[in-house]
C-alpha cells in the first residue's frame, strides 16, 4: 500500500472514542497493515509527567528505544541499522510533531529499508493532537453535564452536600489525582469531604498549613514538591494516606467575598505534575460550589460556563482559517434576524442562536490540510469534510440540555430539494432551525473571501439566494432573509 492509503486509514480512526493508548495501538495496526513486513512503535510524552511512554516494550524494540529517544531529543528523523531477532535490520524513527511542538516519537523496524516515511511524524502528530482535543471536549461535556444534573437538586438548597459528594470522586478521576479534599468552614464545626465524597469533621488547626495559607490569603495555589513548603502540614495538606504530598492544587471557595472552603487536589507521585489548565478547571469547579452555597441558579451558571467553553471552541474553528474569521458570529446574527422576521418566540430564537453559533463545531476533527486546501478537494477529502455536521452532533449529544440544538447542527447542509447531506432530507422534513442556518451560512460563505475564490458582492449574494429558492433553500426563509437584509444591512 502507499502512504496516502495508510494516512486515510489513520484519519478514519478519529471517529472512535477509545482511550488514547488504544487509539495509538490502532494507529500501529493501520501502519503495519499498510506496510507489510514492518513493526511499529509509538512513544508519547505524558502531558503531566513529561516522560516518553511507549505503546510497546520488549522484543523486537529492546535495542532501538534509545535511538527513538534520540530522535525525539534532537527533533529530527534518524535512520540506522539495528539487530533484529532474525538478524540484521533497518530502523526509522522520527519525532511526533504538531505545530512545532514535540508530542512523542514514532519508530519503525524492518528487515529491509522502507521508503515514503518522510512526513509520518508530522502526520501522526497531527492526528494524535486532534484526537486528544476531541476527547478533552467530550470529557468536559460529560463532566459538566454531570455537574448540571446533580446541581438541579441543590441550587435552591442551603445544603451543598449532594453536589460536593458527587464532585469529589469525579474530580479525582478526571484529574488523575491521588486524593481530593474539599474543606468547608460554613458551619460551627469545620468539616471536609474526602475523595469518595464522605464527610468528616476535623479539629486540626489549619492556619499553619498550605490550606490555611490559601484561606488567609484568598488566592489559589499550585505547588511542586509541596512537602518542602514551610507551611506544609501533613494533617491538612495530604490525602490522608500517610504519604508526602509531592504536588498539589489548592483553590479557595468564596461566598460573599469570604473564604468558606478550600478545594485541595493532591498527587503523591513526583511524575504527576499539575498544569495550568487543570488549575483553571479546579477554579471553575469551585465557582460552581460557591454559586450553590449562595443559592443562586447554579444550573444557569454552569450552562453559561459550559457555553463559554463551546464558544471558544467555535472561535477556534473559525480561527483555523483566517478567511473564515467571524463566520460563526455572522451566521448567528443572520439566523437570529431570520427567526425574528418569522415571528418565532424567544425560546426558539435562543435555540437558533446557539445552534448557529455551534453549527461548525464538528470541524474540530477535520484536518487543517483539508480546511485550508487551495486546490480542489479529492473525493476522499470531500467525504471527510462532509462528516462535520455528524461530528458536531456527536460532540454535543452527551449534554442533555444541548439536545434541542442537534437537529440544526446535523442538518444545516441539507437542501430543500433533497440533494443535501448527511441524510438527504427534503422540504419541510428538514428541521426549521436547519433551514434557517442553511440560508445564513450560505450567504456568509458566498460573500466572504476564501483561499480558492474571491468573495461575491452582497448584491450578488442576495441574487444567488433568490435564484436558489426551492432548490437549495426554503423559499419562505429565503424571502425572509432577503427582506431583513435589505431592511437592516443595506
Amino acid at each position: 500500500m502507499d502512504k496516502n492509503t495508510a494516512l486515510i486509514s489513520i484519519y478514519r480512526l478519529l471517529d472512535s472514542e477509545k482511550p488514547v493508548p488504544e487509539f495509538l495501538k490502532n494507529i500501529i495496526e493501520s501502519l503495519e497493515n499498510s506496510y507489510p513486513g514492518t513493526a511499529w512503535n509509538i512513544g508519547v510524552i505524558s502531558e503531566s509527567t513529561e516522560k516518553i511512554k511507549y505503546v510497546r516494550t520488549g522484543a523486537p524494540f529492546t535495542n532501538v528505544l534509545s535511538e527513538a529517544g534520540e530522535a525525539y531529543s534532537k527533533g529530527k528523523q534518524i535512520i540506522s541499522k539495528t539487530v533484529l531477532p532474525a538478524g540484521p535490520g533497518w530502523m526509522f524513527s522520527a519525532p511526533l510533531v504538531y505545530e512545532r511542538q514535540k508530542l512523542g516519537v514514532i519508530a519503525c523496524i524492518a528487515e529491509q529499508e522502507k521508503e515514503g516515511l518522510d512526513s509520518i511524524g508530522e502526520d501522526v502528530g497531527f492526528v494524535l493532537q486532534q484526537y486528544r482535543l476531541k476527547l478533552k471536549l467530550l470529557n468536559n461535556s460529560l463532566m459538566m453535564n454531570s455537574i448540571i444534573m446533580s446541581s438541579q437538586g441543590t441550587a435552591a438548597s442551603k445544603d451543598i452536600e449532594p453536589l460536593v459528594r458527587m464532585l469529589a470522586p469525579q474530580l479525582k478521576k478526571y484529574l488523575s489525582a491521588d486524593g481530593i479534599r474539599i474543606y468547608m468552614w460554613d458551619r460551627e464545626i469545620p468539616y471536609y469531604f474526602d475523595s469518595e465524597g464522605s464527610r468528616h469533621d476535623y479539629y486540626i488547626e489549619n492556619e499553619n498549613s498550605i490550606v490555611g495559607s490559601v484561606r488567609l490569603k484568598n488566592r489559589p495555589l499550585m505547588l511542586k514538591d509541596a512537602f518542602r513548603d514551610p507551611d506544609y502540614n501533613p494533617g491538612m495538606d495530604s490525602a490522608g494516606k500517610m504519604k508526602e504530598t509531592k504536588n498539589l492544587i489548592a483553590v479557595p471557595i468564596k461566598v460573599s467575598d469570604q473564604v468558606k472552603g478550600v478545594l485541595l487536589v493532591v498527587s503523591n507521585d513526583d511524575s504527576r505534575v499539575f498544569v495550568g489548565s487543570e488549575l483553571v478547571w479546579v477554579k471553575s469547579v469551585c465557582g460552581e460550589i460557591e454559586a450553590a452555597m449562595e443559592r443562586l441558579k447554579l444550573y444557569e451558571d454552569i450552562q453559561k460556563l459550559f457555553l463559554s467553553s463551546i464558544e471558544a471552541m467555535a472561535a477556534a474553528i473559525d480561527g483555523k482559517d483566517p478567511y473564515t474569521h467571524g463566520h460563526s458570529r455572522r451566521v448567528t446574527m443572520f439566523s437570529v434576524f431570520i427567526g425574528k422576521e418569522l415571528g418565532l418566540d424567544d425560546k426558539k430564537i435562543e435555540e437558533i442562536r446557539l445552534s448557529a453559533l455551534l453549527h461548525d463545531i464538528g470541524k474540530i476533527a477535520i484536518p487543517e490540510s483539508i480546511l485550508l486546501k487551495v486546490e480542489e478537494l479529492t473525493d476522499e477529502e470531500w467525504a471527510k469534510l462532509k462528516q462535520h455536521p455528524e461530528l458536531g452532533e456527536k460532540i454535543l449529544k452527551p449534554v442533555e440540555e444541548f439536545r434541542p440544538l442537534l437537529p440544526g447542527i446535523r442538518h444545516h447542509h441539507e437542501r430543500y430539494d433533497g440533494r443535501g447531506y448527511p441524510d438527504g432530507l427534503k422540504g419541510k422534513k428538514i428541521p426549521l432551525i436547519a433551514r434557517i442556518i442553511t440560508v445564513a451560512d450560505a450567504f456568509d460563505a458566498m460573500t466572504s473571501k476564501r483561499l480558492y475564490r474571491d468573495a461575491l458582492t452582497e448584491d450578488q449574494g442576495i441574487e444567488e439566494i433568490q435564484n436558489c429558492k426551492s432548490t437549495q433553500f426554503d423559499p419562505e426563509i429565503a424571502d425572509a432573509f432577503i427582506g431583513i437584509y435589505k431592511k437592516h444591512f443595506i
